[in-house]
């Protein structure tokens, strides 16, 4: 009887790490994706001072997120993003926008699909 106690601690315990990371995935890639949805704007308004700022702090936030994340996502995946991320102040700085908000949609698509590659779904899971 205890081994089937055990065995049901485990899962609930399995699951509930499963929803965890789910939920905190969820967060921090709609929090960056805002945050480069915001630069994009910048961008498209000329305003490349406010630009270079929020990309500036998008990296940031990117480095924190990409530290957590790491604990339970393959990590090529997670150095994509952050070499885009990377890539973006410069071009803003030096002026090159159509390539910048390039960056921006491509940061968007690359975060957008770690978060539905770690969605626990039938496809994901077979």
């Amino acid at each position: 009887m205890n081994r089937i106690w055990a065995a049901i601690v485990i899962i609930v315990m399995l699951v509930g790490m499963c929803i965890f990371g789910t939920v905190m995935t969820d967060r921090m890639t709609t929090d960056i994706s805002a945050s480069l949805l915001k630069i994009s704007d910048a961008i498209r308004e000329g305003d490349s001072q406010k630009a270079e700022s929020l990309s500036r702090s998008a990296n940031k936030d990117w480095q924190k997120y990409h530290k957590r994340m790491s604990m339970y996502i393959p990590h090529d995946r997670l150095e994509e993003i952050s070499q885009t991320m990377a890539v973006l102040p410069a071009m803003i700085v030096c002026g090159s926008n159509e390539d910048a908000q390039a960056e921006c949609a491509r940061a968007q698509e690359q975060i957008r699909h770690v978060f539905d590659t770690e969605l626990p779904t039938m496809d994901n899971i077979l």
